[in-house]
């Protein structure tokens, strides 16, 4: 492991993520402004919380200049709003180095262009601002000799490196005249300087000389700084580099490279190592780019070797190389990976450029979702690939499921995260293989859960959880899990025999044992012989209890949940054993409302039944009126549909004859009508519910604003035809018209409104007094067609409609 790097911390610093500039400003900015002062000045602040704190700083005292514009330390504000953006933001990670000399990432970029923005504003300020000050400065003040410090020390070096760097980085209206004029300040602020600030300015002053074209200037001042002992890390290493650039300026960009490359394979201090192999790379690829442009063939040839040269420095990195060392073996890696992906390669298809130029390239895209796709695109040819090492193919395979999730393609993701979780080479990674598999393949199946090929994924990834990772850390979430996707797929034994195996001091104990309960339940409601179900599925129950006593007592809520969905399957158990009032008692008792929220809509379902099993119309209407606001419409929508799915007589779509269903029908339109959504499928079946509980004529009044919107809806059609039938003042021409119209077509389709509408046409044929012969005619052209007439439930209506028309003598 290396040691500490003196002034810029630990290397890995260089990979964290530099924080934006704050948008908030702090209520008092003068008090914020030296709070962030006196942090930043604490000797053992890491780079990371520098950096942040300055960010901070530059925006509270933006703020303070802003506020307060006319107080006559503005002018020093804003100097020291240049000096901390230039002497302190840009030494952090090392940041002009990098951008500079190096393989800057985007961030880099924008935080070190950030930087010289607010330095040239704030200089370009200050010469404004600066004479005039002077002039109305009082005579012998110390105010007048801190602004002629300013003017004739200071500003020059913070104006001449601000200015040096915008034309650099293209900041400047006029990059030619920025540097001049740059170096023409800087020549006058660096004899007034002394230490690490004069060899600051004296080497951006050799480096605006350099970019002018005067190399041997550049060189002689470089070269006279490097005499000096200095006890800046960073400014030698900047010297270092600085000359290098020198040499590809002279020598051209290959001299500099194989200059730069090969210092770096003697340099023991990691930075400085980085920073070389950096400018080598980048060297290279100015050289790659040079030859690929000559109109030389064999030049162009070149560009082959040149760019794997580029690639192969990033070698001199790896601990056995003797590169860089940390404790977590995953950073270099990773931070290779990271620089291979800004190279500029001619092209990603080449047979010379190696795979994890290719991926790392695929990593840059992979969190966007403007380029997840193209980074996908690049990465599958690689999962044919033969011979690729083992690290490569896991980075590939990681690197593909991060695309997928970025663009939403949870079954592909899911796919290739179990194939990722196989081949991983750490356990680590092999578990968040694993744990993506399950979840993205079960996301891929709630969203079409009729899908095979979704169902036969998470049967997949089940498998591949279960088998080769019984020590994953969530392993018994996902065994809940796949008990409930084989509780799906009518694996009711399997199901139960994976809950069972959740440990008595998991966590996930308590809902195991609750799901195994309503297993039970719902096994015991399709069993033939129901009272010895019920029997068994008691004593089931009853060890139940005793497991849940075992479990760990800290996870005392989740036991209490449990308990409760025990005591629910338990009145569900005594409700089919036809003891309703010991089943409401349990249902309804204190503390029953708290139940785990899963599990509500199932105990206030169970409350309504049981109360509708014992015949008692206040307690139906007590159970209903109590529904809790936030899972009434559910319940409801949970229970209407089957109520009204009982048989009436003597045809099944006629009026409920139980007094009790009808209220409980007439209870339960009423809190969905005032709860639930207003759209066609809920109005219906309020209406439908008025109809079956005998309240037509309010059925009729909300049927009439669904015909607005839907004047062929059948099931529309059917009830006003049907409310209107009973009306001894209805129009029977219109009757007879609708009927007529549902009468057509199969009664495969809905056959229930088929038959109830052939019978309700020729009954209404009748009454309308019509011709006998031709009703008879027609209900016998009916039968040759369909000999049953509908079945049992219908046929004998039909006989006695047709003993009335063809009456014996």
């Amino acid at each position: 492991m290396f040691g500490v790097v003196r002034t810029v911390g630990q290397l890995v610093v260089l990979l964290a993520t530099m924080t934006t500039i704050s948008m908030g400003a702090p209520p008092d900015a003068s008090t914020r402004v030296s709070q962030l002062r006196a942090q930043l000045a604490l000797k053992d602040l890491p780079v990371q919380s520098r950096s942040r704190i300055l960010d901070e700083l530059l925006d509270a005292r933006s703020q303070l200049i802003r506020t307060q514009p006319d107080d006559a330390e503005t002018i020093f504000w804003k100097t020291a709003q240049a000096e901390d953006a230039i002497l302190q933001g840009l030494s952090l990670n090392a940041l002009e180095l990098i951008v500079r000399h190096g393989l800057p990432g985007q961030i880099q970029e924008e935080a070190f262009d950030r930087y010289v923005r607010l330095a040239l504003q704030e200089t370009r300020d200050l010469e404004k601002a600066v004479p005039g000050a002077i002039k109305a400065a009082p005579a012998g003040t110390d105010l007048l000799a801190r602004l002629e410090a300013l003017r004739d020390s200071r500003l020059p070096m913070l104006r001449g490196i601000a200015l040096v760097l915008g034309s650099e980085r293209n900041l400047v209206p006029d990059r030619d005249a920025a540097l001049r004029e740059g170096v023409r300040l800087l020549a006058v602020s660096v004899p007034t300087l002394r230490g690490n600030e004069e060899m600051v300015a004296y080497r951006q002053l050799a480096l605006a000389k350099l970019a002018m074209g005067d190399e041997d200037d550049a060189r002689s001042m470089l070269e006279s700084l490097q005499r000096k002992d200095m006890d800046n890390q960073l400014e030698n290493i900047g010297l270092r580099l600085a000359l290098n650039e020198v040499v590809a300026r002279v020598d051209g960009w290959g001299q500099a490279a194989g200059r730069a490359q090969l210092v770096a394979a003697t340099n023991s201090d990691p930075l400085e190592r980085l920073l070389l192999v950096e400018q080598a790379a980048r060297c290279w690829m100015l050289t790659s780019r040079e030859l690929i442009e000559s109109d030389d063939p064999e030049q162009q040839a070149l560009h082959v070797t040149v760019e794997r040269n580029a690639i192969e420095s990033f070698l001199l990195l790896l601990p056995e190389k003797g590169g860089l060392d940390f404790s977590d073996p995953r950073i270099v890696p990773l931070l290779i990976e990271e620089r291979l992906g800004r190279l500029d390669i001619a092209d990603l298809q080449a047979s010379h450029i190696p795979d994890s130029v290719l991926i790392a390239k695929a990593a840059q895209l992979v969190e966007s979702e403007d380029t997840a796709l193209q980074a996908r695109e690049m990465l599958l040819p690689l999962m044919d690939k033969s011979g690729m090492i083992p690290r490569a193919r896991s980075r590939m395979m990681a690197m593909l499921v991060r695309s997928e999730l970025t663009a939403g393609m949870d079954a592909a993701a899911s796919e290739h995260a179990i194939e990722w979780s196989q081949i991983a080479l750490s356990r680590e990674e092999a578990f968040e293989g694993a744990d993506l598999g399950m979840i993205h393949a079960t996301l891929a199946l709630q969203a079409s859960p009729d899908d095979k090929e979704l169902q036969s994924l998470l049967k997949q990834a089940i498998s591949n959880m279960m088998e080769n990772f019984p020590d994953h850390p969530k392993s018994d979430v996902w065994r809940l899990k796949a008990g409930e996707f084989a509780h799906r797929n009518g694996n009711k034994m399997d199901a139960m025999m994976i809950y069972a195996t959740i440990p008595a001091e998991s966590p996930i104990r308590p809902d195991a044992i609750s799901k195994q309960a309503f297993l039970i339940v719902e096994t015991a409601l399709l069993e033939a012989n129901r009272s010895a179900a019920i029997a068994a599925a008691r004593a089931r129950l009853s060890e139940l209890k005793q497991a849940l006593d075992e479990v760990n007592p800290k996870y005392r809520e989740a036991i209490k949940r449990t308990t409760l969905g025990l005591d629910l399957c338990q009145a569900r158990l005594d409700l089919l054993d036809g003891r309703p009032i010991d089943a409401l008692d349990v249902l309804t008792r204190p503390g029953m409302d708290s139940i785990e929220p899963g599990l509500a809509v199932y105990l206030y379902t169970a409350q309504i039944d049981a109360a509708m099993a014992t015949g008692r119309e206040a307690a139906v209407e007590a159970v209903i009126d109590d529904l809790p606001f936030n899972v009434d419409a559910e319940v409801v929508l949970a229970t209407l549909p089957g109520l009204l799915s009982v048989p009436g007589a003597p045809l099944p779509l006629d009026e409920l004859q139980d007094p009790i269903q009808r209220i409980a029908a007439l209870k339960l339109a009423i809190v969905l009508e005032a709860s639930a959504e207003s759209n066609i499928t809920n109005r219906m079946l309020i209406i439908e519910a008025l109809r079956r509980a005998g309240r037509c004529e309010e059925a009729l009044v909300r049927l009439e604003k669904v015909l607005e919107f839907e004047p062929d809806l059948g099931d529309a059609l059917f009830i006003k035809a049907e409310c209107q039938r009973l009306d001894p003042q209805a129009d029977q021409a219109e009757i007879i018209r609708i009927y007529t119209r549902l009468s057509k077509g199969e009664p495969a389709e809905n056959p229930d409104r088929f038959w109830t509408s052939q019978l309700r046409l020729l009954q209404s044929m009748q009454s309308d007094a019509r011709d006998s012969e031709k009703i008879l005619a027609r209900l016998n052209r009916l039968q040759r067609r369909y000999p049953d007439l509908g079945g049992p439930a219908y046929i004998s209506e039909f006989a006695i409609l047709r003993s009335e028309l063809s009456p014996t003598p």
